[in-house]
Formats: structure tokens, sequence, C-alpha cells
């Protein structure tokens, strides 16, 4: 299973560019396009409309041949602070958080009980990737295509990577001894130590370890418009894929006008990218129309061109 992500600064294009190179892989293998981007504009994009009537969290059918989408949205739950203000049973705190969900009430409790700074949706996010890379594999899809929130969005889904396999070596850390001590002071740690989640580290570890290698290992096009802000705002980006230990494999500059100066921003591109391949994207009015048959004509055209 492959793995397409497309990152960038907010507004050049970076989801149109995520659904015009699904939609051109669907017509050559099984894909599935996973709307990671809190704006959520994929399916708008697509021509399937908005995400009101659509559930998050859940691979569904977009009427197009060979492709699916998933939105990934927040997952909403009572924290353990509340439960303990209203005197829930634990099992029912823990019962929130079935299968990969289980490391999002270890990382709410250490919030809660410890005043741990942890980005829980953004291991919400994680947990649910996980899952739907999970589903993928069993859907036999052959690529999947990710778009990913803004500069700071794919700062956070990285290092949520790396919060996340500190959980697990702090739960591998954990004896019977500072177990028993952690039970007497707070009971609710103790119940999820001793809880199916942990006790099936084994199966759960392997999994999440498997979305961050995939991740890693992932296919990153950087995309941009010819403007100052956005051709430097690339750097950055490469700067944090290899810092994960990922590569980049191309860049695009969307929505080229033929103005003076867009030429200059395109050559600081090419010069940027060494070897790497640049499609530059012309602004086409078919993108913006009401006809989506006109549009996803265009998007296709569009999603070729990427190497």
């Amino acid at each position: 299973m492959k793995l397409s992500i497309f990152a960038g600064k907010g507004g050049v294009g970076k989801s149109t560019s995520a659904a015009a190179y699904s939609l051109s892989r669907a017509t050559k293998e099984s894909t599935l396009v996973i709307d990671y981007d809190r704006g959520h504009s994929i399916a708008r994009i697509l021509g399937l409309g908005d995400n009101s009537t659509r559930p998050s969290n859940e691979i569904v059918e977009t009427g197009i041949d060979g492709l699916h989408l998933a939105v990934v949205d927040k997952l909403f739950f009572q924290g353990i602070g509340e439960s303990q203000h209203y005197k829930f049973p634990v099992g029912n705190y823990l019962a929130q958080f079935p299968g990969n969900y289980g490391i999002l009430a270890f990382h709410d409790m250490i919030t809660e009980f410890f005043g741990a700074v942890t980005d829980i949706n953004s291991v919400s996010y994680f947990a649910t990737l996980t899952t739907l890379f999970e589903e993928a594999e069993k859907m036999k899809k052959e690529h999947i295509v990710l778009d990913v929130e803004p500069t700071a969005g794919l700062e956070r889904l990285l290092g949520s990577t790396k919060a996340i396999s500190r959980s697990f070596q702090l739960l591998r850390d954990l004896g019977t001894m500072k177990k028993m001590v952690l039970g007497q002071a707070w009971p609710d740690i103790r119940a999820f130590l001793d809880g199916s989640y942990v006790q099936n580290a084994g199966t759960y570890a392997p999994k999440l370890e498997i979305t961050a290698q995939t991740i890693r290992d992932a296919k990153y096009r950087l995309v941009c418009v010819p403007e100052q802000g956005p051709v430097e705002q690339m750097g950055e980006v490469k700067q944090l894929v290899e810092s994960y230990g990922g590569r980049v494999h191309g860049y695009i500059v969307n929505n080229v006008r033929e103005d003076s100066d867009e030429q200059r921003y395109i050559n600081e591109v090419v010069d940027a990218s060494g070897a790497l391949p640049v499609t530059v994207v012309d602004h086409d009015p078919r993108l913006h129309g009401d006809d989506i048959d006109e549009r996803r004509e265009f998007l296709r055209e569009m999603g070729e061109r990427f190497v």
C-alpha cells in the first residue's frame, strides 16, 4: 500500500492537488483519499457536496470508480476529569476508546493527573489514521492520498508519532511496583493499566508503529503558488519532512496566471528542487466552475502530471 502526502502553506491549492492526484490514481488502482486537513475541502473539490451528511473517521464511497474517501475529524469523548466529577464508573470511561483509541485514554489521563502538555486532538487524529490504514489494507486499497493541514498541522502530525512512541515506552517501563504505587494514588490509571488495551499492547503498538513508518516512507509533494511567502515556506516544510526521516518527491506550483513576477518565484522553486520534478499548473476556469464533470476532467488532467 503506497502513501502520497500533499503538504504546504494554507491557500495554495494543496487540497486541490491531493484531490487531483487521487482522481488520476483511481483510474489505475484502487485509491483512498483521506482528508486530514481540518478545513475539510476534499469533498467539495471533488464535487461531492459538504461533509454535513457524511460520517467522519470512516471510509465511505464517493460514487467515483476506484475512489473512496475518509474525513478525519475530532473525536468527542468525556474526559477523565469530567467522569470523576460526575462519578461515572471508570469502565464506562474506558469503553469510549475501543481498539487503537486506547492510546487516547492514556494521554487524557496523564494530562489530567500529571499536567502533561499533550495535544489530545492530534493523538485522536493519529489513532483514527491508524484505524483507517488498517481498514484500507483489508479493502485491498493500493494507494492512499493524504491531504494534511498547512505547515503547523504537518508538524503536529509528525510530532504526534513521536509522542505516541514515547507513550508506549512509558507503558513498557511500568513495572509491578510502579503500577501498585500508581494504583493507590490514581485507581483510574491502574484500571487502564490492567485493562485490555495495555494487556494487548503487543497487538496495538505495532499498528501505531506501522502508521509512523508508513508516514515516514510516503512520497511527499510540496505545494505552493508563485508568491514569496508560500515559496519560502516550502523550505520550512521540506525541513520538517526531512527531520522526520521523510523524503520530498516533487513540487507543485499552482494557479499560475503568467503575471510578470511569477516566473521569478517559479525559478526559485526549480532551483531549490534540485533534480526533483516541478509541476507548474496554470489557472483554469474549469476548477472554479459549476460543471462538476468539467472540474473532474481538469483535476484528472492535473493529477496525471504529478510524477
